[in-house]
């Protein structure tokens, strides 16, 4: 913002921005907020938090969601230039919940009364930062590697939130294991089909299967390093 004038620039830390997208795209909030500002190796985070909550609650929120965010960019080990914008707001005026947007300049969410599954949601999203959204994510040549993209956000939701001590991975991953196992007869499909599916069977291989397969892949790559690591020692 300069002045009272709000200003888009094409030109964002050398990435050219389609102003059509981040008006489409990005996360817009009006009303009272209390901004907090943290800077992790140049990625330049504002949360935008509703002023009427109390302190302790705003200073909670922000530093979690300032905690996970730190896992993210510890994981693609960025350093990198940006601007990324989280508005934090209450319950709509029909006490429903207020879920927002998301994209690669920020993202909006109801966080009035946080759950686990806010915070993983919430982390979810900032993973497709770097392997989604246009500019700084990454982008699947083939429809059939698509399930990837929310193969890995889904899995690294539940990382991140294992590394804030919230709970242990082996504790969690058999709830996903059992929607799973619950729904196998109904939906279940090679993940590389996953773009050919529609609603539920969609979303049983994005978010059910695909991060359950990049567990094995993860537990694998693990295993596999260590041999190698092993080996190179005798």
């Amino acid at each position: 913002k300069e002045g009272n004038v709000f200003v888009l620039e094409r030109n964002h830390h050398e990435y050219i921005l389609n102003i059509n997208d981040v008006l489409c795209e990005a996360v817009i909030g009006f009303g009272n907020f209390q901004m907090r500002q943290r800077d992790i190796n140049g990625f330049n985070i504002r949360i935008y938090a509703f002023s009427d909550w109390s302190d302790e609650h705003i200073h909670a929120i922000c530093e979690q969601a300032f905690r996970l965010m730190k896992y993210q960019l510890g994981l693609f080990g960025v350093n990198q230039k940006w601007d990324y914008t989280v508005i934090f707001v209450p319950y709509a005026s029909d006490k429903n919940r207020v879920f927002g947007g998301s994209w690669s300049l920020g993202q909006g969410f109801e966080m009035e009364t946080p759950t686990l599954r806010s915070w993983e949601l919430f982390s979810h999203r900032f993973h497709h930062v770097f392997n989604y959204y246009y500019p700084l994510g990454m982008y699947m040549i083939k429809r059939s590697s698509g399930w990837f993209t929310e193969a890995t956000a889904s899995y690294y939701e539940l990382k991140a939130l294992t590394d804030s001590g919230y709970y242990k991975l082996e504790d969690r991953l058999p709830r996903l294991k059992g929607d799973y196992d619950s729904l196998k007869s109904k939906y279940d499909a090679p993940v590389s089909s996953e773009y050919k599916q529609r609603f539920q069977a969609m979303e049983y291989l994005h978010y059910t299967k695909a991060p359950l397969v990049a567990y094995l892949m993860d537990k694998k790559i693990n295993e596999v390093s260590w041999e190698i690591k092993e080996a190179q020692k005798g």
